[in-house]
């Protein structure tokens, strides 16, 4: 059964893009092999760290080139910059220009949930028109979690609604993020200093239960009910041979 969130929508509902899931604690999400056009000597990666939002054909393109900064050796140019598209290219996000570390520069793209490395490799490294091809897909227990929340939502909603839903709103969108997290949260746990309970879904579960007993009328597109179409037949004759009496 369809889960009522996305990946993405649970990173827009319910936490910020920098939380705590681009870690270790949580299945890594695909992150398929970096496929490199141009003629820049440069390497690019993800990071170890990297858990994809979701499911996105990455590409990312050189605007500016030159060199990341090495140690001890004076940059004879400008840092190059970079910009990237979750969609193929169809579209860009901002312009980025890559860390001042050495060695190994850093650009953490929080819309797509990696953290890219770029590394010098012969000289030219970086050349404008450079692009690297990849695609991602989102953490298996986030997408887990959307699927088990979705499916406790549907526990109360159909003392009310008939399942399965065709359409549905942000409303119950938000409430499974909300309990998704929830999920997450626990399996994972906090430091000592930090607080379950605002985390606890106390609103959704609140809202939920109002679905139930019917006193909140979300936007639910419901199953319909079934066509019913009535048997007719000819009565029997309680004198007939069909209703077991004698012939006369």
């Amino acid at each position: 059964m369809v889960a009522y969130a996305t990946p993405t929508q649970f990173w827009q509902f319910s936490f910020s893009r920098a939380s705590m899931f681009q870690e270790l604690d949580f299945a890594r999400g695909l992150l398929s092999p970096f496929v490199k056009t141009g003629i820049g000597g440069g390497r690019v990666q993800a990071s170890a760290k990297s858990n994809p939002i979701d499911a996105f054909n990455c590409r990312l393109e050189v605007v500016e080139g030159g060199e990341v900064n090495q140690t001890n050796i004076i940059n004879p140019g400008l840092l190059p910059s970079f910009r990237f598209s979750i969609d193929g290219g169809k579209s860009y996000l901002n312009k980025e220009v890559v860390s001042a570390d050495q060695d190994v520069a850093y650009i953490r793209v929080f819309d797509a949930g990696i953290t890219l490395e770029f590394r010098n490799g012969s000289v030219p490294s970086f050349v404008p028109g450079d692009a690297w091809l990849f695609a991602t897909g989102p953490s298996p227990d986030v997408v887990n979690a959307l699927a088990a929340a979705s499916r406790m939502a549907d526990g109360y909603i159909a003392a009310t609604y008939r399942l399965p839903l065709l359409t549905w709103a942000e409303d119950l969108t938000w409430v499974v993020c909300d309990l998704a997290r929830w999920l997450l949260i626990k399996r994972k746990g906090l430091s000592k200093n930090q607080d379950f309970e605002v985390y606890k879904p106390v609103e959704a579960m609140n809202w939920l239960a109002g679905v139930q007993v019917g006193s909140i009328r979300p936007m639910l597109n419901e199953t319909p009910q079934p066509a019913l179409f009535p048997l007719l037949v000819d009565s029997v004759s309680p004198l007939s041979k069909e209703a077991g009496a004698f012939p006369i």
